[in-house]
Protein backbone atom coordinates (compact mmCIF):
# COMPACT_ATOMS: atom_id res chain seq x y z
CA UNK A 1 0.00 0.00 0.00
CA UNK A 2 1.22 3.48 -0.76
CA UNK A 3 2.75 5.74 1.86
CA UNK A 4 0.52 8.77 2.51
CA UNK A 5 3.47 11.06 1.66
CA UNK A 6 3.76 9.86 -1.93
CA UNK A 7 2.43 12.16 -4.64
CA UNK A 8 1.88 11.56 -8.34
CA UNK A 9 0.81 14.06 -10.99
CA UNK A 10 -1.76 12.42 -13.26
CA UNK A 11 -3.67 13.65 -16.30
CA UNK A 12 -7.41 14.33 -16.13
CA UNK A 13 -9.32 12.86 -19.06
CA UNK A 14 -12.59 14.55 -20.06
CA UNK A 15 -15.40 12.63 -21.72
CA UNK A 16 -19.17 13.04 -22.14
CA UNK A 17 -19.86 11.60 -18.66
CA UNK A 18 -17.26 13.50 -16.63
CA UNK A 19 -13.58 13.24 -15.83
CA UNK A 20 -11.54 10.07 -15.56
CA UNK A 21 -8.25 9.49 -13.77
CA UNK A 22 -5.91 6.53 -13.89
CA UNK A 23 -4.79 5.52 -10.41
CA UNK A 24 -1.09 4.57 -10.39
CA UNK A 25 -0.40 0.95 -9.42
CA UNK A 26 1.34 2.13 -6.22
CA UNK A 27 -2.00 3.63 -5.13
CA UNK A 28 -4.24 0.73 -6.29
CA UNK A 29 -7.28 0.20 -4.05
CA UNK A 30 -8.49 -3.20 -2.89
CA UNK A 31 -11.96 -4.40 -3.79
CA UNK A 32 -14.35 -3.45 -6.57
CA UNK A 33 -15.85 -0.18 -5.32
CA UNK A 34 -14.58 3.09 -3.94
CA UNK A 35 -16.12 6.15 -2.30
CA UNK A 36 -15.15 9.60 -3.56
CA UNK A 37 -15.62 12.66 -1.34
CA UNK A 38 -15.20 16.35 -2.18
CA UNK A 39 -14.04 18.48 0.74
CA UNK A 40 -15.10 22.13 1.14
CA UNK A 41 -11.75 23.27 -0.26
CA UNK A 42 -12.26 21.15 -3.40
CA UNK A 43 -9.92 18.34 -2.36
CA UNK A 44 -11.08 14.92 -3.52
CA UNK A 45 -10.57 11.86 -1.33
CA UNK A 46 -10.95 8.32 -2.67
CA UNK A 47 -11.32 5.39 -0.27
CA UNK A 48 -12.09 1.71 -0.85
CA UNK A 49 -15.49 0.46 0.23
CA UNK A 50 -14.77 -2.50 2.43
CA UNK A 51 -17.28 -5.30 2.17
CA UNK A 52 -18.54 -6.95 5.33
CA UNK A 53 -17.62 -10.57 4.60
CA UNK A 54 -20.74 -11.93 6.33
CA UNK A 55 -22.96 -9.63 4.25
CA UNK A 56 -21.05 -10.50 1.09
CA UNK A 57 -21.56 -14.21 1.79
CA UNK A 58 -25.27 -13.65 2.52
CA UNK A 59 -25.68 -11.66 -0.71
CA UNK A 60 -23.90 -14.38 -2.69
CA UNK A 61 -26.00 -17.21 -1.25
CA UNK A 62 -29.19 -15.15 -1.70
CA UNK A 63 -28.39 -14.75 -5.40
CA UNK A 64 -28.35 -18.53 -6.00
CA UNK A 65 -31.34 -20.27 -7.54
CA UNK A 66 -32.88 -23.11 -5.48
CA UNK A 67 -31.76 -26.62 -6.44
CA UNK A 68 -34.12 -28.67 -8.56
CA UNK A 69 -35.64 -32.01 -7.58
CA UNK A 70 -32.89 -33.85 -9.46
CA UNK A 71 -30.37 -32.30 -7.05
CA UNK A 72 -32.26 -33.19 -3.85
CA UNK A 73 -30.59 -35.35 -1.23
CA UNK A 74 -32.08 -38.84 -0.95
CA UNK A 75 -33.98 -39.81 2.18
CA UNK A 76 -31.76 -41.48 4.75
CA UNK A 77 -33.42 -44.46 6.39
CA UNK A 78 -33.54 -44.73 10.19
CA UNK A 79 -31.14 -47.50 11.18
CA UNK A 80 -31.20 -49.38 14.48
CA UNK A 81 -28.56 -48.27 16.97
CA UNK A 82 -25.85 -50.74 17.95
CA UNK A 83 -25.30 -51.11 21.68
CA UNK A 84 -22.14 -49.42 22.95
CA UNK A 85 -20.24 -50.38 26.11
CA UNK A 86 -18.43 -47.60 27.95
Amino acid sequence: MANSNQTFCIPLENDSVGQTISIPQDFALPGREARITREKDGTLSIAPIRTNSAKALYDLISSWEPLGEEDAMPDIPELPLDPVDF
